[in-house]
C-alpha cells in the first residue's frame, strides 16, 4: 500500500501537535501505537517534520534521542526567552514530587515510589540532574532532601 504525501503530512501535523503538547518523548512504535496509524507512515511523518523543522525556517527542532523523538525550541530561541519560561523546565511528574517532598521533607524514596508509583524514580533521576533534589543512602534505599537550587527557585517564581 503507497501512502500518499498528504497522509504522510497530516500524521506529521499530529506528531508535531502531540510531541508540542505533552513535551514528552515518543518511540515511533509508542506514536504508531496512540495515533493508530502504522509505524512505518509513522516513520516517513518524523522523516517529513525533520525536514519541516530543518534550518532557519523555524524555531522548533526534532529531537531523536536514543530511539525516542520529542520537539523541542531551538538553543538559540530558549536562550532568548529562558527567564519568561523558567517554571516549564520542570514537568509535572517533577512538579509532583517535588510538591510530596515539600510537604513531607526527608521522605524515602521507596515511600514515595509507594505512596505515587513507579514512575517517580524516572522523575526523581530527572530533578537530581537538575540538581532540585539529592538522595542520601539509608540502607537499600534513599532519603530524598530538597536542595538550595530548589529553594532559590521557588523563591523567586513564587
Amino acid at each position: 500500500m503507497e501512502l500518499s504525501k498528504e497522509k504522510i503530512i497530516k500524521v506529521a501535523n499530529r506528531i508535531e501537535a502531540l510531541l508540542f503538547l505533552t513535551s514528552r518523548e515518543f518511540t515511533p512504535k509508542a506514536l504508531a501505537k496512540l495515533l493508530k496509524e502504522s509505524e512505518a507512515l509513522i516513520n516517513l511523518s518524523l522523516a517529513e517534520l525533520r525536514k519541516r523543522h530543518e534550518g532557519e525556517k523555524s524555531s522548533l527542532v526534532l529531537r531523536k534521542i536514543g530511539k525516542s523523538f520529542s520537539l523541542t525550541v531551538k538553543p538559540s530561541y530558549a536562550e532568548e526567552f529562558k527567564e519568561i519560561v523558567k517554571r516549564a523546565e520542570l514537568s509535572n511528574s517533577e512538579l509532583r514530587v517535588l510538591a510530596a517532598l515539600k510537604a513531607k521533607p526527608s521522605l524515602l524514596k521507596s515511600q514515595l515510589a509507594r505512596a505515587l508509583g513507579s514512575w517517580v524514580y524516572e522523575a526523581i533521576k530527572s530533578l537530581k540532574e537538575k540538581g532540585f533534589v539529592k538522595e542520601q543512602k539509608v540502607g537499600k534505599t534513599s532519603r530524598l532532601l530538597l536542595t538550595e537550587k530548589f529553594r532559590d527557585y521557588f523563591k523567586e517564581a513564587a
